[in-house]
């Protein structure tokens, strides 16, 4: 892909400057992807006027035909027609043969005009003199100009009077036919012309061929001439209205006999060569097209596969491997390439000869000559009247958008602009009456264009350094970019097209059609301004009657509203819509002058308060001034806690105070996100007046608010808080609450749901009901039950078991669990109160409210039903009651949670978010948990990814449930999902952030050695206990490990060393750090196992550990191969079998080894990391280096690769598959891997001993 960057901006004049809003204006996503592709045009249909054909046709028919006669009759030149076929030909005045090739297709002689022309041909030869017929033809071109058109330079020639070659012709034809030799006399001598013996296809003998050198007056040469200049006539009038690509391969291909011609424009922005006929794009010096574009020259090949620039790629498509060609480039005035053109011939006919390259040269000439107009594009009447609209400007910009689009082929077209002075950044938009500001940062490659005033084509836009993808969006299409100053204005204007469609690149035709346009585009934009200023004006004064308007249906409202609550939303929605706000809150001063609440907040679901001096609306609550705010994250005084938890983006704010009778601060409106640009003056002197019915309507509710704190002071909440200091279980504690609720508000009963937080479903946790009362109702409903029951508390247990006697059936239906189901269910999901009276039957007033926790996140919801001393139900104020009731019950449950997390920390909050209560306890894993089974198939194959596979289980906690319920250890050891995630989780917290022996490492180990039971079947062999105590040695086998070796611990003496007497030291370490993690209760994997196996396990989990100390390694090869040689029953002893389990461990460790090469690599790649780190503490400290490998500069990758497979690896697993003969595929892997390792070496040795 190839990229241009040029040119200086075009200058337009304007009669004012425009106007630009100030505001500012969310940034939103500039490319816009989703425009649909237009219907394509051809881009390559250029023009040439008409006084071209019109200078042409000066040259009548008479005059031509006269001047062919004239010449004619008075001759004095010789014209001299070469062969066709390559021959060699003996030159009349010297008798020297010389090479036709290089011969000149035109030979002059003064002598006199020729008469005859003998010919000597075999029997055999008719294709020879078809070929010297045809070259005749193509050199003198004697027909007729009228003809010219539909004649090639194959076509037989016309016998006229001015012919005088048609009696040779007709020569040539007799002995075509007739195979025989004639002799025809001339007055002038002629020579004698001898063929070469060639054989043919079918190995015929040919016979020379005699013919005498023809010579042909001058009218002939300009009969040739005019022929190709009535062809180039064509071409060029015809590109009126035809693309010249289409003239130039139709009239040629004709003219020259071809069997394909191809036009490529020269794309010179991108460096590539264009043909629109057959969609081919070929770069410049690629394939036969682009070596003739880079030598400039005419390129004539007898066959186009042995050609050096012969390509594949560009070239086999259009053209076969043995086609002869004919290729030549086109160049304008200047002499810069503008086009190529290549002509191809199947095999089976003519080579291209002299002739026709003198042809070509003669086009060369006339095409430079006119490349003015030729390749000059011109715009129609229509075009640029469909431009010069005057409109509003978001409807300019839309339609201008449809037209440029569908003028270029393009999908998408943008216009920004440039202050100059303050180097600010606009782009218009059909959905803004102002352009937008872009900050200069996010403009991209327009932004850069527009501010080193320089034009940009781009094959693709990411391939800019100012590449930006908010404005650029993907960078994956073309762009063309051109500034355009203002010469009144320190202003420039930026046209930008996106996304050619057909070819993917902008070509300089479409440069200059957006150069011409551009000043028109520009002219029509400031006209469209001027016209959206008048329509402002008109807005304006509509908007200033609407308000005038509003203000009087706002003080009818308050004469005739009493309830403050719907008086207040009324007022605030109102005064929203006048000012065009998106949102505005109603801030109220407490009683106490400490805090600001909401009594209105548009767009919440739940009241907000405030410290007083906290914030914008503390600010202006405090001071009394009002603030209009333009961009709210700038302020220093904004809070965005609100925005974070909602996800609504404030932008701009306005807060005016509200005064009372006394001067006094009540409160604070704010309004928020005007809907277009930012407030303004007017608006403050809106909601000023606003606030002042807003006041007045405060002062009339303060009475009514005063009686409704009276009622309240009557729900203590005293009990409630003597309960949760008392209680101990969580139970205890929300039943006591619930109690005291249904007691305060008069209910008859109370229900507490809570919802778990994995599955999301909800059940009753506690319930309360007064069984006196519902005794009573029953009695009073039931005159005509039964009296079966000694008492009355009986028959209320009695009616309860037994879904209650057939005469209660309406207090039934009032208990109905589906309908209360139903009610907190949708509680719940919206988070809102609900109240449902029903005043027929009391018995079914339900009122229910969401308990939230501190986040607002649902934890369930309580239910009141029946208010037993009203029938008209439950009231507002019972639900505000409930609401405050449902707090403690949070902060219960809160409190609850935080005891828990005090217990297990932060893997508390983690195991809550993937299990359910009801999970924790069983021994099947959750399904949040659960991997789908084809990540359950590569977890345990030999080809794992850890690394890849930390985007699907960042924390490998669902790879490890995966490993254990692929071993089938959980049941049999009663490893729940708590105490299983537990382990895990904190086996994970011991190890630390170090580039290899880290957690990964682990869960990667722990995956081979699943891979290795299962493959070798060996879960049959092993017993769980052993194959338990193979995970867990697995999982824990490098925990704690800091990345520093055991060497390096033994040379720097480090506490570790010293603490376990230079002997293992990190794998002691490990297993120290094991014991530490699995001793704790809650990540016992050894719970169910008794004193005598919890040893045994221990001892056997130590023993793994340790031996996956390297310094062993040697040595426990050593005694596996002597088992293995011995040939005993290894199975049958308990030092065999832990051997054994010892040779798996090691394999697992070193098991990258065993991958296939590119993960084998990468993990080496990790490793070297970690020694580096280690090799550059050694080197500050002093210490020798413990390998060659620790620093950089020192490493040979593949030479320590080699060493550690050849001398590690291989006799590990060698060893391994003498046991297990099914895991002979990881030695087979591992020596794959080696022979690659050795060839890196060989090539890397090769490169140095060449430098």
């Amino acid at each position: 892909m190839f990229s241009k960057t040029y040119g200086e901006p075009i200058s337009v004049q304007k009669s004012k400057k425009s106007s630009l809003s100030n505001t500012s204006h969310p940034f939103v996503t500039i490319y816009k992807d989703s425009t649909p592709a237009p219907q394509a045009i051809d881009q390559f249909a250029p023009y040439l006027t008409k006084k071209l054909t019109k200078k042409r046709s000066k040259v009548t028919k008479s005059e031509i035909m006269k001047q062919k006669n004239i010449t004619a009759s008075n001759p004095n030149f010789l014209l001299t027609a070469s062969p066709a076929k390559p021959t060699s030909i003996i030159s009349s005045n010297t008798n020297k043969q010389i090479d036709q090739k290089n011969s000149a297709p035109f030979q002059f002689s003064q002598t006199q005009p020729i008469k005859k022309a003998s010919f000597n041909q075999s029997a055999n030869s008719s294709y020879n003199n078809l070929n010297l017929f045809r070259n005749a033809n193509s050199m003198l071109g004697f027909a007729s100009i009228e003809d010219i058109e539909d004649l090639p330079l194959s076509s037989p020639l016309v016998k006229t009077q001015n012919n005088p070659l048609n009696t040779s012709l007709a020569s040539v034809n007799s002995v075509a036919t007739t195979n025989t030799n004639a002799t025809n006399k001339s007055s002038n001598k002629a020579s004698n012309i001898k063929s070469k013996k060639n054989n043919n296809l079918n190995n015929t003998q040919i016979n020379s061929i005699n013919p005498q050198s023809s010579t042909i007056n001058m009218s002939t040469v300009n009969g040739h001439t005019n022929s190709l200049e009535r062809c180039f006539d064509m071409i060029a009038s015809g590109s009126i209205e035809t693309a010249l690509n289409r003239l130039v391969e139709e009239k040629l291909k004709k003219y020259f006999v071809c069997d394909d011609v191809y036009f490529y424009h020269d794309i010179s922005s991108v460096q590539l060569l264009y043909c629109p006929s057959n969609g081919a794009i070929c770069p410049h010096g690629g394939g036969l097209v682009g070596y003739c574009h880079f030598t400039r020259k005419i390129l004539s090949i007898l066959t186009v596969s042995t050609h050096v620039s012969y390509n594949e790629i560009y070239d086999s498509k259009y053209c076969n491997n043995d086609s002869r060609g004919l290729i030549f480039p086109i160049f304008d005035t200047q002499n810069n390439i503008k086009a190529i053109v290549a002509m191809y011939r199947n095999s089976s006919k003519p080579v291209f000869q002299d002739s026709e390259e003198k042809a070509v040269e003669y086009l060369q000439n006339k095409f430079q000559l006119y490349s003015r107009w030729l390749f000059q594009p011109i715009i129609s009447n229509d075009t640029i009247a469909d431009l010069v609209h005057v409109q509003r400007v978001p409807i300019f910009i839309e339609s201008l958008e449809i037209k440029l689009t569908r003028l270029f082929n393009c999908r998408t077209f943008e216009l920004w602009l440039l202050h100059n002075d303050t180097n600010e950044i606009f782009m218009f938009s059909n959905s803004s009456n102002d352009p937008i500001p872009v900050r200069t940062a996010d403009s991209g490659v327009v932004g850069y264009a527009m501010l080193n005033s320089c034009s940009i084509s781009l094959t693709s836009a990411n391939l800019h350094s100012a590449y930006h993808p908010r404005s650029d969006g993907t960078g994956e299409q073309s762009v063309l970019m051109i500034p355009v100053k203002d010469q009144d204005s320190p202003i420039v204007y930026g046209l930008v097209l996106r996304g050619k469609r057909l070819p993917s690149f902008f070509t300089d035709l479409d440069e200059k059609i957006l150069a011409q346009i551009s000043p028109l585009i520009i002219s029509s934009l400031n006209s469209s301004e001027l016209v959206e200023k008048s329509f402002k004006s008109l807005e304006d004064a509509k908007k200033n009657t609407d308000r005038l308007h509003s203000l009087l249906e706002v003080a009818e409202c308050i004469s005739g509203q009493l309830h403050i609550d719907s008086l207040i939303e009324s007022i605030m929605n109102r005064a929203c819509d006048l000012v065009k706000a998106d949102r505005c809150s109603l801030f109220m001063v407490s009683e106490n002058r400490d805090k600001l609440v909401t009594s209105f907040q548009g767009g919440l679901a739940e009241s907000i308060e405030i410290p007083i001096n906290a914030g914008i609306v503390g600010f202006t609550a405090t001071t009394g001034q009002i603030l209009n705010i333009k961009d709210a994250y700038e302020d220093p005084r904004f809070n965005r806690s609100t925005d974070l938890k909602t996800g609504y983006k404030t932008q701009n704010l306005l807060c005016v105070p509200i005064f009372d009778d006394k001067g006094n601060i009540r409160g604070v409106t704010e309004m928020i996100n005007k809907l277009c640009g930012c407030f303004d003056g007017e608006d403050e002197k809106l909601i000023q007046v606003f606030n002042v019915f807003v006041g007045i309507s405060i002062e009339n509710a303060r009475l009514y608010r005063a009686s409704i704190d009276l009622s309240m002071q009557l729900r203590s909440i005293l009990e409630i808080s003597q309960k949760i200091s008392q209680t101990t279980t969580l139970k205890q504690l929300l039943e006591n609450i619930l109690k005291n609720a249904r007691r305060v508000i008069g209910a008859g009963r109370a229900m507490i749901y809570l919802m778990d937080a994995t599955s999301k479903k909800f059940d009753v946790f506690a319930v309360d009901e007064d069984i006196d009362a519902k005794l009573n109702r029953l009695n009073k409903n039931n005159k005509d039950a039964e009296k079966e029951q000694s008492s009355a508390k009986k028959a209320l247990i009695h009616a309860l078991l037994k879904g209650g006697p057939k005469a209660s059936n309406k207090f039934v239906a009032a208990g109905d669990d589906a309908r209360r189901h139903q009610m907190v269910s949708q509680v719940i999901s919206d988070k809102e109160a609900c109240l449902d009276n029903n005043e027929q039957y009391p018995e079914d007033s339900i009122i229910v409210v969401p308990i939230l926790d501190n986040d607002k996140n649902p934890l369930g919801a309580a239910l009141m039903q029946w208010k037993k001393k009203d029938d008209n139900g439950f009231s507002y104020e019972d639900l505000k009651l409930l609401d405050s009731f449902s707090v403690f019950i949070s902060i219960s449950l809160e409190r609850s949670r935080m005891m828990a997390v005090a217990a297990f920390g932060e893997m508390e909050l983690k195991m809550r978010d993937l299990m359910g209560d009801n999970d924790r306890n069983e021994f099947i894993t959750p399904s949040l948990l659960e991997l789908e089974k084809h990540d359950r198939r590569v977890i345990v194959s030999r080809d794992f990814n850890c690394v890849e596979f930390s985007k699907i289980d960042p924390e490998f906690i669902k790879v490890g449930f995966c490993i254990f319920d692929s071993l089938h250890v959980r049941k049999p050891f009663k490893l729940s999902n708590q105490r299983l995630f537990c382990f895990l989780y904190s086996m994970k917290n011991t190890y630390k952030k170090v580039p290899y022996h880290n957690w990964r490492h682990a869960v990667d180990v722990t995956c081979f050695m699943t891979h290795m039971l299962l493959h070798a079947k060996l879960l049959g062999v092993f017993t769980p206990f052993e194959v338990l105590a193979l995970a867990v040695s697995c999982f824990c086998h490098d925990a704690g490990h800091d990345g520093f070796s055991n060497e390096y611990n033994e040379k720097a003496q480090t506490p570790l060393a010293i603490l376990f007497h230079n002997k293992s030291v990190m794998e002691t370490h490990h297993c120290t750090v094991a014991v530490n993690v699995i001793s704790k209760d809650a990540c016992n994997v050894f719970h169910t196992l008794d004193k005598n196996e919890s040893n045994k396990m221990w001892k056997t989990v130590i023993s793994l550990i340790l031996a996956t100390d390297m310094a062993k390694h040697f040595e426990l090869i050593a005694e596996a191969r002597k088992l293995l040689e011995s040939g005993d029953d290894w199975k049958k002893s308990e030092t065999g079998r832990l051997l054994l389990m010892k040779l798996l461990i090691k394999a697992a460790d070193i098991s990258n080894v065993a991958r296939k090469f590119s993960l084998a690599d990468q993990w080496c790649d990790v490793l070297c990391e970690e020694f580096f780190r280690q090799g550059e503490l050694e080197s500050a400290d002093g210490l020798d280096f413990s390998a060659g490998m620790r620093t950089r500069d020192s490493l040979n990758k593949e030479k320590s690769q080699i060493g550690f497979y050849t001398s590690v690896c291989l006799p590990l697993f060698e060893t391994l598959a003498g046991f297990f003969p099914l895991l002979k595929g990881l030695v087979d892997q591992i020596k794959s891997n080696l022979v690659i390792w050795k060839d890196r070496a060989q090539k890397s040795q090769a490169e140095k001993d060449e430098q």
